[in-house]
């Protein structure tokens, strides 16, 4: 569309944290991500 380059749009929103701070949602994704795997990693699990 218009020579214009792709984006998935997680980069342009945002949510408030704890403290009122504008953060992406992608952050969101990657603390989720890391629970996910710490929860399935048995080696993780120990530490």
């Amino acid at each position: 569309m218009g020579n214009l380059p792709a984006c998935n749009g997680w980069e342009h929103w945002y949510y408030q944290d704890e403290t009122g701070e504008p953060l992406p949602i992608d952050a969101l994704r990657e603390q989720v991500r890391g629970w996910l795997r710490s929860s399935t990693d048995p080696q993780r699990a120990v530490e």
